[in-house]
């Protein structure tokens, strides 16, 4: 069966850097669509209506953290609260939101009931991309 692997990215405009290099184009190099605002959104497209659906239509939703997203308020969270409405409807083995910790901070506590992985460690990003890959497991069941 082939499976789509969109996965959608949350993140700060402070980390685009990291998150571009570190998280986007390693996700595209191993097989996975990753979806990110600044590379999926079309100019005079409705962005808030964009991002719903970016959000509805991805297999995953990765909530990238750090000291700079998890002080922001307005979009950002917008789209989390979106995600964690669309998990609600998602069986309880399902892994669709994956908090990704980008640098040592405090997770927030609606976030905090999923393991997060930590992209800083040596084997950051392959734990991301071994918890992605199940998640297709286990949508496959």
């Amino acid at each position: 069966m082939n499976q789509k692997k969109i996965v959608f990215i949350n993140y700060s405009r402070n980390d685009r850097s990291i998150v571009e290099n570190q998280i986007y184009n390693e996700l595209n190099k191993h097989g996975f669509a990753p979806w990110i605002d600044i590379h999926d959104i079309f100019p005079g497209e409705d962005w808030l209506l964009a991002i719903k659906n970016g959000i509805k239509n991805s297999n995953f939703f990765l909530c990238c953290l750090s000291r700079n997203s998890v002080a922001k308020r307005g979009i950002i969270q917008k789209e989390i609260n979106i995600a964690l409405d669309l998990w609600l409807e998602k069986r309880d083995d399902d892994i669709f939101l994956i908090p990704i910790l980008l640098k040592e901070c405090e997770i927030p506590a609606k976030l905090a009931k999923f393991q997060a992985v930590k992209l800083f460690e040596n084997n950051g990003f392959e734990k991301l991309i071994s918890a992605l890959n199940e998640g297709l497991k286990r949508l496959s069941k």
